[in-house]
């Protein structure tokens, strides 16, 4: 039942439906709760979280995240124990961008920073996170970390052409107008007729 609500729930959420999601989320935990199965399924509470991010609900959002981060420890540690099926024991990086991310719509940079950083260690391949922990640099004035930040990306082999864009758009800001040409030029392989670039 869980992880099927679970699912669905996601359609909602990806379908832009996110009151349903909510609405079929907290049934769920209120079903779950009444049927005594304790703690909450993290499925859900990430579920929630995410809803509430998409809604720009950042404080809820971080709330939810960080219950789903608590709750994964016990479920990792009961893993041989329980028999409950989960799909998102392995989402902590997740977890951990997506407060980064409402930390940073919040202004909490420092603290933000601190969250994208742990999420680009548990998973050095997750692309949101480095162009969160970027844009969270650039907005304390850190356009140096920022440049670093995506130059990772590159190093991993996930670079797109959204960060070719950003590097040169730093670049020009630093005035290194040399060094932008050639990131404006990859991006203008995937996208020739944009004029501005």
């Amino acid at each position: 039942y869980a992880m099927i609500t679970y699912e669905t729930a996601n359609c909602y959420l990806h379908s832009a439906a996110t009151s349903k999601a909510k609405e079929l989320c907290y049934y769920a935990l209120s079903k779950l709760k009444a049927e005594g199965i304790t703690p909450e399924n993290i499925d859900i509470l990430f579920t929630l979280a995410c809803t509430y991010l998409k809604e720009g609900s950042y404080q809820k959002a971080i709330e939810y995240f960080n219950r789903f981060l608590f709750l994964r420890e016990w479920y990792l540690n009961t893993i041989g124990t329980n028999t409950l099926m989960t799909d998102t024991l392995g989402y902590d990086y997740a977890a951990h961008n997506g407060i980064g991310y409402c930390l940073g719509n919040l202004g909490q940079w420092e603290i933000a920073i601190n969250h994208l950083e742990k999420a680009i260690d548990l998973n050095p391949r997750y692309r949101n996170a480095y162009d969160n922990l970027a844009l969270c640099f650039q907005n304390t004035g850190d356009d140096n970390n920022a440049i670093r930040t995506l130059l990772k990306t590159v190093s991993e082999k996930i670079a797109d052409d959204t960060v070719w864009l950003h590097l040169g758009e730093l670049q020009i800001k630093q005035n290194a107008y040399e060094k932008a040409l050639p990131y404006f030029e990859k991006y203008l392989k995937e996208h020739p007729a944009d004029k501005n670039v």
